[in-house]
C-alpha cells in the first residue's frame, strides 16, 4: 500500500494524463483543457479519500506542461515548481502556493494559474 501522498500523486498523474488524452483533440481552449485535468484529478483524489478513510489527509501538488497548438501551456497547484532553462539560466516560472491547512489543501485550494510560456 503506498502513502497517502504517493497514492495521491499516483492518482492526479493517471487522471491527468487519461483526461488531456481524451480531450486532445476537443474544440476546448488550452486553459480549459489544462482546467478540466487538475479539476478531474482533485475529484479523484477527494473520491479516494472517502473510499479510505485512513487516506483523509492526503493531498499532492501538480504541476502539468502542455505543448498544444504550437503553443506551451502551464497548471500547477501547491508548491512544486517549474523552471526554465534558456542560455544557462533557470528562471522560475510559478509561483508556489502556499497552503496553512495542508489537510485540505486540494479539496479547497483549487486555484489554477495558467499562463502562457514564452
Amino acid at each position: 500500500m503506498l502513502a497517502g501522498g504517493e497514492e495521491a500523486s499516483r492518482i492526479a498523474t493517471q487522471v491527468i494524463q487519461a483526461y488531456l488524452v481524451e480531450h486532445w483533440n476537443s474544440d476546448k481552449p488550452n486553459s480549459a483543457l489544462l482546467e478540466g485535468a487538475l479539476f478531474q484529478a482533485n475529484q479523484a483524489i477527494v473520491q479516494s479519500q472517502q473510499n479510505h478513510p485512513e487516506r483523509s489527509e492526503m493531498g499532492t501538488t501538480a504541476v502539468a506542461v502542455m505543448f498544444r497548438n504550437q503553443q506551451p501551456w502551464i497548471a500547477h497547484v501547491g508548491d512544486s515548481r517549474l523552471y526554465r532553462l534558456r542560455s544557462d539560466k533557470l528562471e522560475q516560472m510559478t509561483e508556489d502556493h502556499i497552503f496553512y491547512r495542508a489537510a485540505w489543501a486540494v479539496q479547497i485550494c483549487m486555484k489554477l494559474i495558467f499562463k502562457l510560456w514564452m
